[in-house]
């Protein structure tokens, strides 16, 4: 049933790798995201900071095309984020992993719930990901963070060294109740997901390639994924 609904979504946003090929231009893409989702101008891709065309496309450097498509990434991601759009999201390597967990926990409230196999180090345990958990941890006193790991090659030990880990535990010393670590290895083998407050999830599709799909929008996916954890 999680299956399906994953895959539920307006428009897939693999249409931004579009863009910078020089495939489709920028305008197109935002006409396909705001169809039927009503953003208001302010809110569209259509920006001085994140626009783009296919002739300006051509005449940059593979360097360029590929800090501009993170631009569109993240622009992305803070639109969808931002309406809870009903929108997957397509997650195609580490960084945008990253930068879709340092959303995750600028928006949660209440939870978030990690399914992973290993806490792997080049997502988690960078800068910027770990101040936007502590964050997050600070905006509400009962917010908790809950990791459940899967790598039968994993030791407790393993997770408890992560970086990531260890700063949590030493900005909450006092209330360790707040970070939850279980141990799954044991549990029935399933991709890894992640879940914000029963209303945002990152599923995904290859774990060796870091690819996922992503979803603000879809609470009835994010609650069985939650239910799942």
């Amino acid at each position: 049933m999680c299956r399906k609904k994953v895959q539920k979504g307006k428009t897939n946003l693999l249409l931004l790798w579009g863009a910078i090929r020089g495939e489709l231009s920028s305008s197109f893409i935002i006409k396909q995201m705001a169809d039927n989702q009503s953003i208001p101008d302010n809110k569209s891709l259509n920006t001085a900071d994140v626009s783009i065309n296919r002739a300006d496309v051509l005449k940059l450097s593979e360097e360029s095309k590929i800090t501009i498509a993170m631009r569109l990434y993240r622009a992305t991601i803070d639109i969808c984020a931002d309406k809870k759009l009903d929108v997957a999201i397509a997650n195609c390597n580490a960084e945008h992993a990253t930068y879709l967990f340092i959303k995750f926990f600028q928006k949660a409230i209440h939870q978030v719930c990690i399914h992973t196999g290993s806490l792997y180090e080049g997502i988690f345990d960078k800068d910027d990901v770990i101040r936007a958990a502590i964050e997050y941890l600070d905006r509400n006193p009962k917010s908790i963070i809950r990791i459940a790991y899967q790598d039968y090659n994993t030791e407790a030990n393993v997770i408890l060294r992560r970086q990531f880990v260890r700063s949590i535990i030493e900005h909450i010393k006092t209330e360790p109740g707040r970070l939850e670590i279980w141990d799954a290895r044991n549990t029935e083998k399933k991709n890894h997901f992640a879940v914000m407050d029963q209303s945002a999830y990152r599923h995904e599709t290859d774990h060796l390639r870091r690819t996922a799909l992503a979803n603000f929008g879809n609470a009835d996916a994010a609650t069985n994924f939650y239910r799942d954890f």
